[in-house]
């Protein structure tokens, strides 16, 4: 939409000041131009009434604000002996000095949960994103627990193809499709665990897999996208995705954008596409340009490490057109008719 012509036309026609073009890039919107310290460890010896910093080297392992990171195990054989979890699995032999990494090519990134054998140290069982792992070795080497079935959806749909076809957005492992007719046989012999072709799934999307939407009229027009509202419009048979995530304008406020930014296709116009940040937009060519039509439907801006006062759900009546409701985060339910 903007281009630095126009944009100098705008400034010397005294449309907007010369800090639009700063407010617009790096104003700090409360989350991500916020700064972020990273990850410290401290460490009493004297049961916490005194801490002294232990890390003499930046760790970087969360690559965004901690949330639920950080966790600290510590062997009961030796108080030097200290993993930290975050998006890697870091492992200290020094008191927390010095790092080092011991994900594998077979482990997951965002590490939760760790435990340390009290009579084995080097026997650690571990849970991430992907599953669980386990090590005897002190990390060198893991094996993935192919036995239990983890995953967490954050959204399923389904199209009118018969058979119908399943698709959702799976946390932190993007956004998958399947027949519901597939008959899934899987032999662990066969270590066919990481192959996705293995359970005829496929992949339309990375990141953490949002919202999905399919246009009932070819079965194959996917809207899908991963955290915080970026979205985008492919077909299942492959080719360029259309980008769909609405931005503000010069001298406007920066949009506020859920973790699970909510979409909506019309059932009634499948052309209609809605999207909520903390206002409302509405798109009537599948997605291309987003027309926001509603101030803020929320309670306002709030600060914090992550977005609040944002649009979390939206519903258009399966009976009439245009009749759609939207909540937010902060309590509000708002409707246009």
């Amino acid at each position: 939409k903007y281009r630095s012509a126009s944009v100098k036309n705008l400034i010397a026609t005294d449309k907007v000041k010369p800090t639009a073009v700063y407010d617009w890039l790096v104003a700090d919107d409360g989350f991500q131009n916020a700064g972020i310290i990273g990850c410290e460890l401290y460490r009493s010896d004297d049961a916490g009434v005194s801490w002294k910093k232990a890390n003499t080297k930046e760790i970087s392992t969360y690559n965004t604000y901690g949330y639920y990171f950080g966790k600290l195990t510590v062997s009961a054989l030796d108080e030097n002996q200290v993993i930290l979890l975050g998006f890697n699995c870091l492992y200290s032999d020094n008191g927390g000095k010095s790092f080092i990494i011991k994900d594998k090519s077979n482990t997951h990134p965002d590490w939760h949960t760790l435990w340390i054998n009290p009579n084995r140290d080097g026997h650690w069982v571990a849970g991430h994103d992907g599953g669980c792992n386990i090590t005897y070795d002190y990390g060198k080497h893991w094996f993935k627990v192919i036995n239990n079935a983890v995953g967490q959806f954050y959204n399923i749909t389904t199209d009118d193809a018969k058979p119908y076809n399943v698709y959702g957005g799976l946390q932190d492992n993007g956004t998958w499709f399947g027949n519901s007719k597939l008959n899934v046989q899987f032999d662990a012999d066969e270590e066919k665990e990481d192959e996705a072709d293995a359970y005829n799934w496929k992949s339309i999307g990375g990141g953490d897999g949002m919202q999905v939407h399919v246009d009932s009229r070819d079965n194959k027009t996917v809207y899908s996208g991963y955290q915080f509202g970026f979205y985008n419009r492919r077909s299942t048979d492959g080719g360029r995705g259309v980008s769909i995530h609405p931005m503000h304008d010069l001298s406007e406020q920066k949009l506020r954008y859920n973790w699970q930014t909510p979409i909506w296709l019309s059932k009634h116009g499948p052309d209609v596409f809605y999207y909520g940040s903390n206002k409302f937009h509405r798109n009537l060519n599948k997605g291309e340009k987003l027309e926001t039509l509603s101030g803020d439907l929320t309670n306002g801006k709030k600060e914090g490490k992550i977005p609040f006062g944002t649009l979390t759900t939206i519903v258009e009546s399966s009976l009439k057109f245009g009749l759609v409701y939207v909540g937010s985060d902060d309590g509000n339910i708002n409707v246009t008719k």
